[in-house]
């Protein structure tokens, strides 16, 4: 549930941290929280020492903050692990609704398992992600790097970039570098289609030879759906 001064509560990335323990990486409205829980199925409670809000610099264009919120998705890298810790960097992306826009980019987190506690740490010193093509108003809710899924052999990062406030374009960043700041190739390989005039939120799954890629897909009457894209993999 929100907790106390939010409107939302949006549960975007959650981690199995141990067979009693699962964190979930939510979005509050303005910024990011994280929570805890005993299973999956059991309420998630809202750690009060964890908060990520936007800064001025490249989350908000240089600019003031006003306007501009922060989001998870559900790309992680995992640093660190011991039986009383876990370290991993979380991706997010900030967001402009007035304009559409956003970028990329990385926050490190810090589990405390004993103390069941949930730490945002330092933001990535190379922030943000280099995916924004300069005539393009944003790159931003990427998918579920988790899953490792790879394409010819590189990491796949699915992201959705705008080259209009009508149009929505499908990118594809390929990397052998798991946080995509270096050796980074970018593809763009969909469009929206159809009463589409968003997509997001992209989960990818190998069925064979194929790649199946879910999504949200919000329509032009505002409804919102989810979306599945099937995608042959060939050989470079």
């Amino acid at each position: 549930m929100p907790v106390a001064g939010s409107d939302s509560a949006v549960l975007h990335h959650v981690l199995a941290v141990s067979e009693d323990l699962y964190v979930g990486i939510f979005c509050d409205g303005p910024g990011i929280g994280a929570a805890t829980a005993s299973a999956p199925d059991r309420p998630f409670v809202p750690d009060p020492g964890f908060a990520v809000l936007a800064q001025e610099g490249w989350e908000t264009r240089n600019g003031r903050t006003q306007g501009w919120t922060l989001e998870c998705n559900g790309a992680q890298v995992i640093t660190g692990e011991t039986r009383e810790t876990l370290d991993f960097w979380q991706g997010y992306d900030s967001y402009r609704a007035a304009d559409f826009s956003g970028d990329l980019g990385w926050f490190s987190v810090h589990v405390d398992k004993m103390k069941r506690q949930v730490r945002a740490m330092e933001r990535h010193p190379a922030n943000p992600l280099a995916f924004r093509a300069p005539d393009r108003s944003c790159a931003r809710c990427g998918g579920n790097l988790a899953a490792d899924i790879t394409v010819n052999g590189k990491r796949a990062f699915f992201y959705y970039t705008r080259p209009s406030m009508t149009q929505a374009l499908l990118g594809l960043s390929l990397s052998t570098d798991p946080l995509f700041l270096e050796d980074a190739e970018h593809h763009i390989i969909g469009t929206t289609l159809g009463e589409e005039t968003v997509m997001e939120k992209f989960q990818a799954v190998k069925q064979g030879e194929d790649l199946l890629l879910f999504h949200e897909s919000r329509f032009a009457d505002g409804s919102w759906h989810t979306g599945l894209r099937r995608y042959r993999v060939r050989a470079a």
